[in-house]
C-alpha cells in the first residue's frame, strides 16, 4: 500500500512538471477558501475564568507578547474558546498590538473591579482578532490536460487515473500571501504569527494553512 502510494506521489509530481502538451486547462479542483471559527467556550458568559497557573517563562525566539507564552495566550488557552489550540494563533489581531494589551490589560483592572469571565474573553478576542487564516488567499493555477496525463509515461491504466485524481487535488491548496490585509500593510498595525512568502505554495490542508 505505501509502495502504491509513492508510486502515485511521484507520479503525480511527474505529471506537475512535464510540459503541458496539447496546452493546459483550468485547474477543476475548486480553491478552499478561508473559514472563521466561532468562538464557543467551556463555560457561561457569566462564569468566572478558573484561577491561572504561573505565566510560563518568555523565550527568547518568540518575543511576542500575544501568540508566544505569556498571560494574554494563556487566558485564551484556559477559556477553550476553540476545539482546537491552534486556531487562536492563527487570527491575526485587528488593532496594533499595543491597543490588544491595553484592552487585555483593562480587562483584569475595570473600573467595577469584577473578574474576567468566559463572556469577557470571548468579546475580547472577536474584537481584537480577525478571522484565521485571512491573510493567505487561495488561487487558481492551470492544471494539466488529460493529454498530457495519457502520454505522462504511466502504462498502467490504474495507476495513471489515480495520478490523475491526485494531480486534481493541487488546485484546492495553492495559496499565495494575502498583501491587502498583512499586517505589515494594515494602517491598524496589526500583529500576525504568519512568516509571509514571495511566492505561491502548497498548503497541507486542513487546520494547517500555512506551509
Amino acid at each position: 500500500m505505501v509502495r502504491l502510494f509513492l508510486l502515485a506521489a511521484t507520479a503525480a509530481s511527474a505529471v506537475l512538471a512535464a510540459p503541458q502538451a496539447g496546452g493546459s486547462s483550468t485547474s477543476s479542483g475548486t480553491p478552499t477558501s478561508a473559514s472563521t471559527a466561532i468562538p464557543s467556550p467551556t463555560g457561561s458568559p457569566d462564569a468566572t475564568l478558573p484561577s491561572q497557573s504561573p505565566v510560563p517563562p518568555k523565550q527568547a525566539w518568540c518575543p511576542s507578547d500575544i501568540f508566544c507564552a505569556g498571560a494574554l495566550l494563556q487566558t485564551v488557552n484556559i477559556a477553550h474558546l476553540y476545539p482546537d489550540s491552534k486556531t487562536f494563533v492563527d487570527k491575526p489581531t485587528s488593532k496594533s498590538a499595543d491597543q490588544v494589551a491595553t484592552d487585555f490589560f483593562n480587562l483584569y483592572n475595570n473600573s467595577q473591579g469584577q473578574p474576567v469571565t468566559y463572556g469577557g474573553i470571548t468579546n475580547f478576542v472577536q474584537s481584537d482578532f480577525k478571522g484565521e487564516g485571512l491573510e493567505l488567499k487561495p488561487i487558481t493555477i492551470a492544471s494539466t490536460s488529460p493529454k498530457a496525463l495519457s502520454a505522462s509515461g504511466i502504462p498502467d491504466t490504474l495507476s495513471r487515473a489515480w495520478a490523475g485524481i491526485v494531480n486534481g487535488y493541487w488546485g484546492s491548496l495553492i495559496r499565495e500571501t494575502n498583501r491587502d490585509v498583512l499586517c505589515p500593510n494594515d494602517p491598524s498595525g496589526c500583529e500576525s504569527s504568519l512568516i509571509p512568502l514571495n511566492h505561491t505554495f502548497v498548503v497541507p490542508g486542513g487546520r494547517f494553512r500555512e506551509q
